[in-house]
């Protein structure tokens, strides 16, 4: 009865001016419309992503990825970039500071996707495709300093297992450990009496720089040899290095070595923003610190990977993405008759209460949404940085950018080159 003298009421006014049935549907396509506008809101989904926002408790999910805006002037902070679609919708809906908390470093054994043997062929093009265009991209950006050198590098992160003929510059926070641990078991013919420790990085590093001269020249000129260097976006290192060098946990168990590491660190501390509960230094006045004195005087895992492994000047054969690892390094460990089961990764994950959502790997049907979601956990970092803040950073990782592909929106906070 109710229902009906409401529609009564509703309809009435309506029946002098319309006939009634005419009334009828335009009050069900009012209606309709309300409830999707009321649908957008409730849930948004920023580019079949899975980051969903529920109301007010909303989980964001992350790591880095995408595949959107080439940077452009990103070695000219005064030039702004392209306005890029409006974003505002999605920016309202990024979770303030007390909705969201950053969990402890988190680490994960990643397994390496391997697949099927009717997939292989398929997958082999896609990822010698890649790997091509990688080296030819870095090629183009590195004209300017010339040819690559053919001479052995001491002076860089480079690490050999000659057994192999595998030679490895390994880039903090670009999945170090893994290489490091490959290298090892190669070393020592997956002995099992020589098993993996934390050790091992020293190890791997003295017994690389002991090499004859002619093993290094061998390594360095010879085809037969692979020569790799892994990558990862910039600002996913930086993020991910900062939740685990300035994490409680770490500071707790090692000391302030990072801020001993870098002089005048400390007097940046609470300078804009106070930290969360599980860091000791806010991201935003971390990367503050990096942008006022520049890249001379920070720790190895904030250098760039041009100042780690030069790679203008040493031939690398393959360049391997962080981002894609799992999925790809099946293909490049074939061709070394080597095996490597898992891939170690870092990820910031950020949490809603008790509901975690991780970044894994994804099969080739879900990268583009991986992408996206990797792409929303650096927007989330990026977009309490001030901009200005940003161009000086995007202007000290410029040659990271330029050599691998990767890209960074100023304007959308959107990240890209993952593939």
């Amino acid at each position: 009865m109710y229902k009906r003298k409401m529609s009564i009421l509703i309809l009435r006014p309506l029946n002098r001016m319309v006939p009634r049935t005419t009334a009828v549907f335009l009050l069900t396509v009012c209606i309709v419309g309300t409830l999707k506008h009321l649908h957008r809101i409730s849930m948004v989904s920023y580019e079949n992503t899975k980051v969903h926002f529920y109301n007010k408790r909303r989980i964001l999910s992350g790591g880095i990825h995408s595949e959107e805006v080439r940077i452009t002037n990103v070695g000219h902070p005064s030039v702004m970039p392209t306005k890029a679609a409006n974003q505002s919708s999605f920016y309202s809906l990024i979770p303030s500071q007390d909705f969201l908390t950053i969990s402890p470093e988190q680490q994960a054994w990643v397994e390496i996707k391997t697949p099927q043997q009717s997939e292989r062929l398929k997958q082999s093009k896609r990822i010698a495709t890649a790997h091509s265009r990688r080296k030819s991209e870095l090629r183009a950006a590195c004209r300017r300093v010339g040819k690559p050198s053919n001479k052995w590098m001491d002076n860089i992160q480079l690490i050999a297992a000659p057994q192999r003929r595998l030679v490895v510059c390994h880039v903090q926070k670009a999945g170090s450990t893994s290489w490091h641990k490959l290298i090892y078991n190669l070393r020592h013919d997956h002995d099992q009496s020589k098993l993996w420790t934390n050790e091992g990085h020293i190890e791997n590093r003295e017994s690389t720089r002991n090499l004859t001269d002619v093993t290094k020249r061998l390594l360095t000129r010879s085809r037969n040899a692979t020569r790799v260097l892994c990558v990862r976006h910039p600002f996913a290192r930086l993020i991910s290095g900062w939740n685990n060098k300035f994490h409680k946990n770490f500071v707790a168990s090692v000391g302030n070595v990072m801020f001993k590491s870098m002089p005048g660190l400390a007097d940046y501390v609470n300078e804009t923003s106070p930290p969360d509960k599980d860091h000791v230094i806010s991201f935003e006045d971390f990367v503050r610190y990096i942008a006022d004195h520049g890249l001379d005087r920070v720790d190895a895992h904030f250098k760039t990977i041009d100042q780690l492994c030069k790679p203008c000047s040493y031939p690398y054969d393959f360049i391997v993405k962080a981002e894609t690892a799992p999925n790809d390094l099946w293909w490049l460990l074939n061709r070394i008759n080597a095996t490597m089961e898992r891939f170690l990764v870092h990820n910031a994950i950020a949490m809603t209460g008790n509901k975690v959502m991780t970044v894994e790997s994804h099969s080739e049907s879900r990268d583009k949404s991986t992408e996206n979601i990797f792409s929303a956990i650096v927007r989330h970092f990026f977009s309490r940085v001030p901009r200005e803040t940003i161009r000086s950073l995007m202007s000290l990782y410029y040659d990271d950018f330029a050599h691998f592909g990767y890209t960074f929106d100023i304007e959308t906070l959107s990240s890209g080159g993952f593939r």
